[in-house]
């Protein structure tokens, strides 16, 4: 609704009661003057889902100067207040509750219930219903039950109109919704890389169209949706599987507001990582993908592929701290298969230190340990060994490699 508008129901309302729902009397009451006390203004709830501005109404609300401020003078949906107001079409007064004159700011309803009656357009569609009506009345009354026609809109039918109806909405609704979910192009970028969804009941297929604008019933007032051609149905966009860019393993997403406006898709131990450290990749001697954090874990890839060497990315293995119950994962940094090695790379920096003073990096050691103790298989080998190479041993250790691997031939 317009803020001129507003404010001209603004003026009509005549007084403002607080009542006592359960003694059915009348706390308090505002008119004339009075009502200056009260203004309507538009804000973004901080605990909304859409993210979305709507109007409500506050108590003195012109010193506040931020949301703090809002949120004492705000009222809220859960409140007692009834409104007498003059209607800014035909004048008739009307006592609602202070939620129905909200709703209708946010619907950009203007129309009082009255004038809604009298409205020529529905007064016509009426009459064309009665007319049509009482016409076929004779034919439907000879039917029986089984053979009533009935006029059923189809779900392709229902979903093109839910994008008509999306595209009637104000631009500044459209582009919040946007701001959280995906449009057509964005989710065509990103579907290559989902296998599946609903915790792997439905595979990723070419039967699946994305429609981002499925109207539904709650607030949210629309929501996105896949539609499946074969079935005929609309599947939830949730527990989604896919495949991490940066090391290839697969894993479980909730929905894709967390993938959105993101270039790569990341498990959530890359996305850790790649907060702090920025991942980058390259490739080995396969020819294959796989991942560094550093210029000294860069180092040691390219030595590797200098002298033929096959190292491939590391497991992700579990182990237990001693002050939480919850399990943790701890990512190896390489392996080579044909040694069964798995290989750290740890530079001299500060957070490795931290870890060893706060007895976390004995604890991922322990991890790695049980991996090794379990003849745990990772890409059909079993894993004997376990290095970590320091800046210190860096030479030592990479002639090492170099000796065994060269013991067993060629790869």
């Amino acid at each position: 609704m317009e803020e001129n508008t507003i404010m001209l129901l603004k003026k009509n309302i005549i007084k403002i009661e607080k009542n006592n729902k359960e003694n059915k009397s009348i706390i308090k009451f505002w008119e004339g003057n009075e009502l200056e006390s009260f203004s309507i203004n538009k804000i973004t709830h901080k605990y909304s889902n859409t993210k979305v501005p709507l109007y409500r109404f506050f108590f003195n609300n012109n010193n506040c100067s931020n949301f703090i401020d809002y949120e004492e003078n705000i009222i809220t949906r859960n409140n007692h207040f009834d409104i007498t107001y003059k209607c800014i079409n035909c004048n008739s007064i009307h006592k609602v509750s202070l939620n129905n004159i909200l709703r209708k700011i946010n619907r950009n309803i203007i129309n009082c219930r009255i004038c809604k009656e009298y409205e020529e357009l529905k007064r016509n569609n009426q009459s064309n219903y009665m007319l049509n009506y009482h016409s076929n009345k004779d034919i439907i009354s000879k039917s029986n039950d089984k053979n009533i026609i009935t006029n059923h809109i189809s779900l392709v039918d229902k979903l093109n109109n839910d994008k008509i109806k999306f595209d009637e909405y104000d631009s500044d609704f459209k582009d919040n919704y946007f701001k959280r979910n995906m449009d057509n192009n964005e989710f065509e970028y990103i579907r290559n890389k989902i296998l599946s969804i609903q915790n792997k009941k439905f595979l990723m297929t070419d039967d699946f169209i994305y429609y981002p604008c499925v109207a539904i019933s709650n607030q949210t007032r629309f929501c996105t949706y896949l539609y499946s051609k074969i079935n005929n149905n609309i599947e939830k966009i949730v527990n989604i599987e896919l495949k991490c860019d940066n090391c290839n393993n697969n894993f479980i997403s909730k929905d894709l507001h967390s993938h959105k406006n993101k270039i790569k898709a990341l498990c959530k131990d890359c996305n850790l990582t790649n907060n702090i450290f920025k991942i980058r990749t390259y490739k080995n001697l396969a020819n294959e993908t796989i991942c560094y954090q550093s210029k000294f874990e860069l180092k040691f890839i390219r030595y590797c592929n200098e002298n033929k060497i096959l190292l491939i990315n590391g497991p992700k293995i579990e182990y237990n701290r001693s002050n939480s119950k919850k399990i943790h994962t701890y990512k190896i940094d390489f392996a080579i298969p044909k040694l069964k090695l798995l290989i750290e790379i740890k530079d001299n920096h500060i957070w490795h230190k931290e870890q060893v003073q706060t007895g976390k990096w004995d604890e991922k050691v322990n991890g790695v340990e049980k991996f090794l103790q379990n003849n745990s298989i990772y890409g059909n080998v079993i894993y004997e060994k376990y290095i970590i190479i320091y800046p210190k041993n860096y030479l030592e250790e990479c002639k090492n490699i170099l000796n065994n691997y060269w013991k067993y031939g060629n790869i």
